[in-house]
């Protein structure tokens, strides 16, 4: 995207699009993870810039507003029953926008799996098609009818470059229709912490899923990098895990075998004041998650990882590994480590940030910098403006 064009949309632009209607299709429209939080900050952002929006999801409590956005559900979230019958939720989309025929100007797909209905019913009204793709959900092959859509959709919005290209390497026709708007940060509410000394013990956070199908985030590599962590430093160490899931009783039982059972605390779920906490009192944020293939061939890794910027903007430094979409979001050496996902290497970024205060502290201020410099709301925000302009260039006034 044209770095100029961005810059001209940053604060002081006037909303000048609000005549388009959009209608926003999601799986399940919910604060839950780095996709459902992406989808949410983009309604969020159509609305600032005043697009008139409509949310259809698929899974939700019905008709209700959701954080400030109005949404309209089809089925229950958490439905066991509707889980087991997702194609029929599909289906019933599909007659729902039969029936209803809602007057919208151009139709945005949040998950790949409504690709088909979403494209099917904006080319039967002769309006266009844009498709959000995150990471594994468009890293693997897909069946045709997906891939003959998606390359049909007028444009394609990634997460992340290295997302954009394995996607483009999936379907190479779809190559001139991507573009790449990364996830913004809040950096009113993720912010450094006005203490700058903490208590000992020195403290790694990580924050993500334990799920047993997701064990590509590295909480393991960390757990196995402690012993040797604490023996070169001579102090002890504590990791933060804050996340849940099904994985929690392995990553507990590796915990004890490593002899770090003292030093690991997993503190499930948090609310939003508890993980702005974590991350101002933690010393490192180390997520290692690397890109892997699974036994049945689903390719699983990171699309990009928002935690990274996160942790940046509350001025940590940030330990990472050197592959998949979080290569974009730490810059090695400046605002942590990029490093190979093995347990040595771990140890020895781990080892090198904890044992170097002045060095951690100082690409916790690099990283701060770095996100206000291109990762605000107000960037995201004018990311999406420049798309709209390209594509409805006749709803908008002639720039100032």
């Amino acid at each position: 995207m044209n770095v100029n064009a961005v810059s001209r949309c940053l604060p002081g632009f006037d909303h000048d699009c609000k005549t388009i209607k959009v209608l926003f299709l999601d799986y399940q429209f919910r604060s839950l993870g780095g996709l459902e939080t992406y989808n949410m900050e983009t309604v969020r952002a159509f609305q600032r810039l005043g697009v008139n929006m409509q949310v259809w999801s698929c899974f939700t409590s019905g008709n209700q507003v959701l954080q400030g956005i109005p949404t309209s559900g089809l089925a229950p979230l958490n439905s066991r029953w509707s889980k087991l019958y997702q194609r029929f939720w599909r289906l019933h989309l599909c007659l729902r926008l039969i029936r209803e025929q809602p007057q919208v100007d151009l139709v945005i797909v949040g998950h790949v799996f409504l690709v088909c209905q979403g494209l099917w019913w904006a080319h039967r009204r002769n309006i266009p098609c844009w498709l959000l793709v995150f990471g594994v959900d468009i890293w693997n092959p897909l069946p045709l009818p997906f891939n003959r859509a998606i390359s049909h959709c007028d444009r394609i919005v990634a997460v992340s470059g290295y997302t954009a290209r394995r996607a483009a390497a999936l379907l190479p026709d779809t190559k001139r229709r991507l573009s790449v708007i990364h996830p913004a940060v809040d950096t009113a509410r993720f912010r450094p912490s006005p203490v700058t000394n903490f208590d000992f013990p020195k403290v790694v956070l990580t924050v993500a899923r334990l799920s047993a199908g997701e064990r590509y985030k590295g909480h393991e590599l960390v757990i196995l990098a402690l012993p040797t962590v604490r023996e070169a430093l001579g102090e002890s160490i504590e990791y933060w895990v804050v996340g849940t899931g099904d994985d929690r009783p392995r990553l507990e039982s590796l915990a004890s075998r490593c002899g770090v059972s003292d030093s690991v605390r997993f503190l499930g779920r948090v609310d939003d004041n508890q993980l702005l906490d974590c991350y101002q009192r933690c010393h490192v944020f180390a997520m290692p998650s690397f890109v892997t293939q699974r036994s049945d061939g689903f390719h699983t890794g990171e699309g990009f990882g928002i935690v990274y910027l996160e942790a940046s903007a509350c001025a940590k430094p940030v330990l990472a590994a050197n592959e998949g979409g979080q290569t974009e979001a730490v810059r090695h050496g400046e605002t942590g480590l990029l490093v190979k996902p093995t347990v040595t290497e771990v140890a020895q970024g781990l080892i090198a940030l904890l044992g170097n205060p002045e060095l951690s502290k100082a690409m916790g201020r690099n990283g701060r910098k770095f996100v206000e410099q291109d990762f605000t709301m107000a960037h995201f925000e004018a990311r999406w403006r420049v798309l709209l302009k390209e594509s409805f260039p006749q709803l908008f006034e002639s720039a100032s």
